[in-house]
């Protein structure tokens, strides 16, 4: 029998919950070392890179293709499972909510909560015409101008330059054939799973929300008056949420306001 070969991450241990880290598009476990310095010791806590990213590259065939949603979240749960974790909760951020989501739909019995930090809905309606779009976008562009105009959205004016050019030079140079695939799965997701997959989630979900795209597709940051529709949306699929919104911060609210983060986290637990 092959062995299967699982995503790369790292595991601290500590007892459980466990807390399991997803992290975005073109991005990779190390955003969230903020919350590994908060957890570690006293949950056990398992950040993972997705496959394609990070140190979960194509390699001898493993990871080769299958830059999907669904594909994603049967990476975390087969992870979860062959540490022996009984209990856990996921968080996601960005794209990761959708791994972290399909992973809980997997392992309903051993995943007890879901965290969806600064997520958001880029589609609605038909998903091969939602990936065609995107697709378009980015024949028309190229991958990397199109990333980089991305990334450089997701951060509020002042940032560090030393947090910001590291994660956008990352994400710059990915390699264009899985990005770009991540990318048109990601709003093909949005289009043709959303309702379906969170009509089915029965576990708590905690949002915390700091950005959020305009009608125009634009990344702005959240105020006071700010409606978010999809949050509205997962209502009347899943129920009452705890959501906490974030003032002030860029996407990466696990960096920008780790604390908030960490709190919704706790909750979970």
């Amino acid at each position: 029998m092959a062995t299967q070969t699982l995503i790369a991450h790292d595991d601290y241990p500590g007892p459980e919950p466990a807390i399991v880290l997803i992290h975005g598009l073109s991005c990779a476990a190390s955003d969230w070392e903020a919350q590994v310095q908060h957890f570690k010791g006293r949950n056990r806590v398992v950040a993972v890179d997705l496959r394609g990213h990070g140190r979960s590259m194509p390699k001898d065939g493993a990871f080769d293709g299958n830059f999907d949603m669904p594909t994603a979240g049967q990476d975390v749960a087969d992870l979860i499972s062959a540490l022996g974790i009984r209990s856990a909760i996921v968080a996601g951020h960005s794209m990761g909510c959708r791994a972290a989501t399909e992973a809980a739909l997997r392992l309903p019995e051993v995943i007890k909560g879901v965290a969806l930090i600064d997520g958001s809905r880029f589609s609605t309606g038909d998903p091969d015409k939602a990936a065609a779009k995107m697709r378009a976008a980015i024949d028309t562009n190229g991958y990397a101008t199109l990333a980089r105009g991305m990334f450089e959205t997701m951060f509020v004016s002042g940032t560090d330059p030393a947090i910001t050019e590291p994660i956008i030079t990352r994400a710059v140079e990915r390699p264009p054939v899985i990005a770009s695939a991540f990318m048109c799965a990601m709003v093909a997701w949005d289009a043709g799973l959303f309702e379906e997959r969170y009509a089915a989630l029965t576990v708590p979900i905690a949002i915390v929300q700091s950005t959020h795209r305009n009608a125009n597709g634009e990344r702005i940051v959240l105020l006071e008056d700010t409606e978010v529709e999809w949050h509205r949306t997962l209502e009347t699929l899943a129920g009452p949420l705890r959501i906490t919104r974030v003032y002030g911060a860029g996407h990466f609210t696990q960096i920008d306001t780790p604390d908030e983060v960490n709190d919704a986290l706790e909750a979970l637990l």
